[in-house]
This record gives C-alpha cells, structure tokens and sequence, in this order.
C-alpha cells in the first residue's frame, strides 16, 4: 500500500507541470479542454487518494477553501456543447461556502458540467 502512495504522489506533481505549462499556453484547441478536464479529475482523485491514506500533512487535509455553489435552474447542458452553460445555472445567485481538500476533491470527481 505505502508503495502506491509513492506512484500517485509522482503523478500528482506530474499532473501539476502539465496543468502550471495550460496557463502559458496560447493557442488553445478543443482538445486543450479535454486535457485540462482530464488532470483536474485525476489529480482531485490523486489528492483524496492520498488524503484517505492519511499521507497528506494534518494541517493541509484540513484546510478549507472558499467557494460558491450555484443551483441548477434547467436541465444539464450538451456536454459536446457546454457553451449553454449558463442557461443551466443561476449563476447570478451563488452561495458561498468552504470545503474541505476532500470534499472539493469530491466535488470535481464527480462532476456533471466541466468549464473553465
């Protein structure tokens, strides 16, 4: 088990170069958000993985973010068009709240809408 920990820390810092490497990008194709889709939910799962091992320090599996949820108001966008993305929440009324490193974790696990 302590040997697993060691290949998905590796890939979390793998994960991490190759999204740092997305914020000097250019030239962006729809393969560009497929590829970031893909590294934040291997990395979030990476990171819970880790964090329910108990190989993350204490103080930073505690750690709480800010966020704001957003209600949906309408059906799910086209996930081969998520550009109606606002049509599907309201985002005009978000509610702020924190997470946990799991629970955001969690969160992008199991997304049903990716857009950045």
């Amino acid at each position: 088990m302590a040997d697993d920990l060691i290949w998905w820390r590796g890939e979390l810092v793998k994960v991490a170069a190759r999204l740092e490497a997305k914020t000097r990008q250019r030239r962006w194709a729809d393969r560009t958000d497929y590829l970031i889709e893909r590294d934040f939910v291997l990395g979030a799962y990476a990171m819970h993985k880790l964090i329910d091992a108990r190989a993350v320090p204490d103080d930073i599996a505690r750690h709480r973010f800010p966020v704001r949820r957003f209600d949906q108001r309408g059906g799910l966008p086209d996930p081969r068009c998520p550009a109606d993305i606002a049509d599907s929440y309201d985002f005009d009324n978000g509610r702020r709240r924190s997470l946990s490193i799991a629970e955001l974790c969690r969160e992008i696990v199991h997304n049903d809408v990716f857009a950045f």
